[in-house]
């Protein structure tokens, strides 16, 4: 492994860290990808719409710290990035017909972690 793409390897734990505290279930923890570059997780996240979640997301990524960000979608589906640091968060959030998760009033909301 090279020195630069050491850097761009991203722990579970520094994705933790960087991640707002979302009120909502875990649905599926946070999990690295085979190569380590990124990190993800899913909630599930009440709301009246996906872009409503995603607003909320959106508040609390910048109360975390998060600049730049970009808030995007409708009530089916919406998405939210933002950079903090030398990390991105990027969720994208949507209505479930999952047991687990059902819309109307919960929504998928999953999460990408990952270096710029």
């Amino acid at each position: 492994v090279t020195r630069s793409e050491a850097e761009a390897l991203l722990a579970i734990e520094e994705a933790t860290a960087a991640l707002p505290k979302f009120e909502g279930n875990v649905i599926l923890g946070l999990k690295q990808t085979s190569d380590a570059r990124q990190v993800h997780g899913t909630w599930c996240i009440d709301g009246a719409s996906a872009d409503d979640v995603a607003k909320k997301v959106g508040r609390l990524m910048a109360q975390t710290g998060y600049q730049n960000l970009n808030i995007r979608g409708d009530e089916r589906k919406a998405g939210v990035t933002g950079d903090r640091n030398a990390l991105r968060l990027s969720i994208v959030v949507s209505a479930s017909a999952a047991a687990i998760c059902k819309a109307p009033a919960h929504f998928f909301a999953s999460a990408t972690v990952f270096r710029r």
